[in-house]
């Protein structure tokens, strides 16, 4: 969650910015959807305008999907799977690696984004190579 004030005042400051997520979780729970309730769930959504409405009040801008680009997301709770789904968000496999970065390059021309904020968490990498993380998804 820690996230949220630094992409609303990058998105701010740069408009069209896009927001590059390595995560294997794509944190865009809602309070009402959320199956555990913690913030960590719901930072990408709170930055899309449907968060809490107490921390929504203080955002300086608020994001469009069409800036999200996720890197390795693989563990989406139904109701973030249904938001993928229905805004065309952005979504690339972190596999086979060696393609990623002309896909992502490909991803960042497509969206003719003119700045981008990079976002990682540790869970993005193979749990078998790197299970140090709080939040593991296989």
């Amino acid at each position: 969650g820690v996230e949220v004030v630094p992409v609303a005042r990058a998105s701010r400051l740069w408009p069209g910015l896009a927001v590059v997520w390595f995560d294997a979780h794509a944190d865009l729970n809602t309070p009402a959807s959320s199956p555990s309730g913690h913030f960590h769930g719901m930072p990408v959504r709170t930055l899309l305008g449907d968060g809490p409405p107490e921390l929504l009040q203080l955002l300086p801008s608020r994001l469009e999907p069409s800036q999200l680009i996720y890197v390795g997301a693989r563990s989406l709770d139904p109701p973030e799977q249904d938001y993928v789904d229905s805004h065309a968000v952005t979504l690339l496999s972190a596999e086979p690696a060696s393609s990623l970065p002309d896909r992502l390059s490909a991803a960042l021309r497509k969206g003719r984004f003119g700045a981008a904020y990079v976002h990682v968490d540790l869970d993005v990498l193979d749990p078998s190579s790197f299970p140090h993380v709080c939040c593991p998804a296989e």
